[in-house]
């Protein structure tokens, strides 16, 4: 078939194994409507019928139990079981049925498989169960409600289709979302069961592979077009995705107009002058009033927090020799920077504004600023194929500067099944007794107002270790998330250390890739010089 040529589509819902109806009614389309090439449907219940022969080439998502000898014999079809990916008439079509018993680990080849093709997306992806969380974002919601599966929006998360397909109880069409990283959009499609009366059962459309499309089309994404229902955000439609979502109290709109108003200011400029404004913080340090105003108002309850110069601290904004070229979205309580001598090229920080000993002396906003960058960039790692582990270190008597900061290293999911292993066996290379914490109990529940050591991993599990007399090594953290990735030759951070105009590179990499979640992001990476 010429790559160039649109291809003409059917899908169809579920047939619940009668294949003799969908096969009349696709011959009267082709004499009505012309010839369509392909037909693609789902199965739920083993055959009922079959016809003596099929107008066109059909395949049908089903579970193993549906395939029958007399089906597999009849030309024309097929049966797609299980998952994968595959070339059908020039498109890239990836499926998916799973049940109840899947584990969440059963897409992983086909991502696997995905990924190695380099391509940016799939024309296709057909799976037998609705995404979990579809219509976040979309203003039509389906009704009555569809249950979906967390596998589904993985998998659609990854694959970026430019049309997603699936049987349900009724026909819904969302409006098309936008991907990150691709210049496509998807859309949306559940397909009610084959003559559901007052539904659409059958849909048609024609298009072009996507490894074929002028990418200049594909930039023309529809008025309609969402954010991604995938990623724990606000509802708003966009228009443009380098638009950042702001998390926290500020309107998007003032940061806009006060972007435009002033231009010569940088984002993190805008950010320490509205902190003066407040009488908190100087553009080129702090004042005594100020600061111990705050300081009386954030009082640490850690009882080895030493007195220190906030001045001399890497972490506080208003050291002149802070590495500010690192930082990549704050708050008023929170930034987010990469990390200096990182694992990987994305290894970040989440720091706390004013100099803090631990987590456990947060106030609630600092807490809510924390957990809103923490689930944010969860979310777009996912879109990434990669979970987040995190670590804190908290021995405060340390050089007597440690300011809280949480690393955050992004893991390839297929390497998350080592996680648990590891850890356990790092903590007993270590000779340091662990607990892993309760879904019950806090933090503060479970170390009171001692020093630890905290690591959770993609599961939400969280190991701690409570540092008593013996202290653990700086690169404790690292060394664990260093076995798990298989770099051993990046355990200290001081080998890792790249050139100035490298980590601005990072920084701008970094922000315009993520810049849809985070806060308060630059264009340019020499706007947080």
């Amino acid at each position: 078939m010429d790559k160039q040529t649109k291809v003409k589509i059917l899908v169809s819902g579920d047939i619940k194994g009668d294949f003799s109806p969908l096969a009349s009614r696709v011959e009267t389309l082709q004499k009505s409507h012309g010839c369509f090439n392909v037909l693609f449907g789902f199965g739920s219940s083993p055959p009922r019928s079959y016809p003596s022969s099929l107008p066109i080439p059909m395949y049908f998502i089903v579970k193993e139990e549906c395939v029958d000898e007399e089906g597999k014999s009849l030309e024309n079809l097929n049966f797609l079981v299980g998952e994968g990916i595959m070339e059908i008439q020039g498109l890239r079509v990836a499926y998916c049925f799973i049940d109840e018993s899947s584990p969440d680990t059963c897409i992983d080849s086909v991502i696997q498989s995905f990924e190695k093709t380099q391509a940016d997306g799939v024309d296709l992806l057909l799976t037998n169960r609705w995404p979990l969380g579809i219509s976040n974002n979309a203003s039509i919601k389906p009704s009555p409600f569809q249950p979906g599966s967390i596998i589904v929006s993985k998998l659609a998360t990854a694959l970026k289709p430019r049309y997603h397909f699936c049987p349900g109880d009724i026909y819904y069409e969302r409006e098309p979302y936008i991907n990150s990283d691709v210049k496509h959009v998807t859309r949306f499609f559940s397909i009610a069961s084959f003559g559901t009366p007052k539904h659409k059962f059958l849909y048609a459309f024609s298009t072009f592979p996507l490894s074929c499309m002028d990418p200049k089309e594909l930039e023309n994404h529809p008025p309609n077009s969402t954010l991604s229902p995938y990623i724990d955000n606000s509802t708003q439609t966009v228009s443009d995705t380098t638009s950042p979502v702001i998390i926290g109290n500020s309107d998007p709109k003032i940061a806009n107009k006060r972007k435009l108003e002033e231009p010569k200011l940088s984002i993190l400029d805008e950010k320490i002058r509205e902190m003066d404004q407040q009488a908190s913080f100087n553009r080129w340090g702090i004042t005594a009033e100020p600061l111990a105003k705050r300081a009386k108002a954030h009082q640490p309850t850690h009882p080895n927090l030493l007195e220190r110069n906030p001045k001399d601290c890497w972490f506080c904004l208003t050291n002149q020799k802070a590495e500010r070229h690192l930082i990549c979205s704050i708050t008023d309580n929170m930034y987010v920077a990469l990390a200096k001598g990182g694992i990987t090229e994305e290894h970040c920080l989440i720091v706390s504004v004013i100099h803090k000993s631990s987590a456990l002396d947060f106030t609630n906003q600092e807490k809510s600023d924390f957990s809103s960058y923490k689930t944010s960039l969860k979310n777009f790692f996912r879109m990434q194929n990669k979970s987040l582990i995190f670590f804190e270190s908290n021995q405060s008597s340390f050089m007597n500067m440690q300011h809280c900061h949480i690393q955050v290293v992004p893991v390839p999911n297929y390497k998350v099944i080592d996680c648990h292993k590891i850890v356990i066996k790092e903590f007993h290379k270590a000779r340091l007794p662990y607990n892993t914490v309760p879904s019950d109990l806090t933090l503060g529940d479970f170390v009171g107002s001692g020093d630890y050591f905290m690591i959770e991993l993609p599961n939400n599990e969280i190991f701690i270790h409570r540092i008593e007399e013996k202290r653990i090594h700086v690169d404790f953290g690292r060394r664990i998330c260093c076995q798990i990735l298989g770099t051993p030759e990046k355990i200290r951070w001081t080998d890792c250390i790249l050139e100035k105009d490298q980590e601005i590179a990072l920084v701008k990499q970094f922000v315009q890739r993520f810049s849809p979640c985070l806060l308060y992001t630059s264009d340019a990476a020499d706007d947080l010089l």
